[in-house]
């Protein structure tokens, strides 16, 4: 088989935080941030909606938040880099939990803070969007009043907050150690070499057709061995998420999607439709450039180069 190249196996995370999971700088980065989301939480919790100042103490909360949830997401993707490089790494995989933790703190702040907005009475609130520091957000802030409306209490979120984290995105975590310790067994140059699944599917851009396909098979096996656990393990996290849907009252599975790519149903079937009626045009220029390639349309597509 041929042998294709890649590039380093794992990131030099160190030029972020030297040390890796064991990094005191990182340490000092998290112990920071979370000072931080102490400071919003007592911010959120203290705001008064209805207020005389309450635009500008909206001001000051909406600045900490974008602050604060900046290095969130950096700490976040920090994690996921050096659980992704190493799955064995017990102290990236600690990371992962405290990460899900810090998630589940700012979801509850948010919540607080989104439910409030949602009491304040219509002329009130026209007034906060229209001040000259909220004008650019208030599209932001609209959409976080209106979906608070939709939602359960605020005790009763903050609890679907904390019960996450060790239901919904532990079965994440799960999802991700059983993938992790994947292994893929390819034959490159008369050699056997072991691969992660990422690292094994970088190979689908090999620009030998026939390499690719080889390498598809084998990564479809390594996750045919695992089909139990990844049954189970999904069957539970949609599980999690119907019933939270459930309890909100939402009858659509969709409703969470929808609202996040700020469209509703009916342009979802609407291009769904389009797609239908038209793929026809797409499936046969596939055939006749399978039929022109000399191969086998069943599998043209994992023959296609990337």
């Amino acid at each position: 088989m041929q042998e294709t190249r890649g590039y380093e196996k794992t990131w030099d995370l160190d030029v972020i935080f030297p040390g890796g999971s064991e990094s005191k700088e990182f340490e000092d980065y998290l112990q920071k941030l979370e000072s931080k989301m102490k400071d919003l939480s007592n911010s959120v919790n203290y705001y008064d909606p209805k207020g005389q100042n309450s635009a500008l103490e909206l001001v000051e909360i909406v600045t900490i938040l974008e602050a604060t949830m900046k290095k969130l997401r950096e700490s976040f993707a920090f994690i996921s880099c050096l659980s992704a490089q190493n799955v064995k790494d017990v102290g990236a995989n600690l990371l992962t939990g405290r990460r899900s933790t810090l998630g589940a703190k700012m979801g509850s702040i948010q919540t607080i803070l989104n439910q409030k907005l949602a009491i304040i009475p219509e002329e009130k609130w026209l007034e906060i969007v229209n001040h000259e520091s909220l004008q650019d957000i208030s599209f932001v802030l609209n959409e976080r009043r209106e979906a608070a409306q939709e939602l359960l209490s605020s005790e009763q979120e903050i609890l679907l907050n904390d019960l996450s984290v060790d239901g919904y995105h532990a079965w994440g975590q799960m999802y991700e150690t059983i993938a992790g310790n994947m292994t893929v067994e390819l034959e490159e140059n008369g050699e056997l070499n072991l691969y992660s699944i990422g690292q094994a599917s970088n190979k689908l851009s090999s620009p030998d057709p026939e390499f690719r396909k080889y390498v598809f098979d084998q990564i479809s096996k390594a996750w045919e061995k695992n089909i139990d656990l990844f049954g189970q393990t999904l069957n539970h996290l949609a599980g999690f998420r119907l019933q939270k849907y459930k309890h909100r009252g939402w009858d659509n599975v969709l409703k969470e999607p929808l609202s996040m790519n700020r469209m509703n149903q009916e342009t979802l079937d609407a291009m769904w439709n389009a797609i239908t009626k038209n793929k026809h045009h797409f499936v046969k220029y596939l055939t006749k450039k399978a039929e022109l390639l000399g191969k086998d349309k069943q599998v043209f597509m994992i023959l296609m180069p990337l």
